[in-house]
């Protein structure tokens, strides 16, 4: 083998092992980018839920409308739109 022929050679083990840690960095990246969008979809469904819940608090309070008098009714609204 001649000798421009190892060195390029050496030229291109160099440049792949540089490919290399440039993927592993970049591996890297989108693992931290994948625990970011796990935290958010956990926080997006801890507030679903919490919406449920008030949907369903306030489906029950609408519901039972009929059964206020009027000054609980005006305290209803009062309260909800503070």
């Amino acid at each position: 083998m001649a000798a421009d022929q190892k060195q390029q050679l050496d030229s291109l083990n160099v440049v792949i092992k540089q490919l290399h840690e440039d993927n592993l960095k970049l591996e890297n990246k989108i693992s931290d980018f994948n625990n970011e969008i796990e935290k958010v979809d956990q926080t997006i469904g801890k507030i679903k839920n919490q919406k449920t819940i008030v949907k369903e608090i306030y489906h029950e309070k609408i519901s039972n409308i009929d059964k206020l008098t009027s000054r609980e009714v005006d305290s209803f609204f009062t309260d909800r739109y503070k």
